[in-house]
């Protein structure tokens, strides 16, 4: 059961090396949730980025990929994620800042804190 202050349709955004992937990936396996790594759908062999060469394929795949309710999507890729399930979503970190609950944030500025912050929502589940 995933805790009601984040929902289960979650988009982890940020910089290159933020550690959206991680973060989004602990939030997956504590939460149950199907995790969507938008990298993984976009760069094919060779580097070759669908956002630009196939723009409308990738925006099929992400589609495709959160068209249940639920997941935690991992990755930016503003213009698409907008697009195609913005309007779908409960929860979205971006930057430095996850949202848990409206006017509710956590700064996160290290990998440390990322595990901090999945074994606050760990303990969630047993309180």
């Amino acid at each position: 059961m995933t805790p009601a202050v984040l929902g289960e349709r979650i988009h982890v955004v940020g910089n290159s090396n933020a550690g959206k992937t991680t973060l989004a990936t602990r939030l997956s396996e504590l939460l149950g949730l199907p995790l969507v790594e938008l990298d993984a759908i976009n760069w094919q062999p060779d580097w070759v980025g669908l956002n630009t060469t196939a723009p409308d394929e990738f925006e099929k795949r992400v589609g495709q990929a959160t068209s249940g309710d639920r997941w935690v999507v991992a990755g930016s890729y503003h213009s698409f994620s907008q697009r195609v399930f913005w309007g779908r979503l409960e929860t979205t970190r971006r930057d430095d800042r996850c949202t848990l609950a409206p006017d509710s944030f956590i700064r996160l500025t290290s990998a440390r804190e990322v595990e901090q912050l999945v074994a606050s929502i760990a303990a969630s589940f047993t309180r």
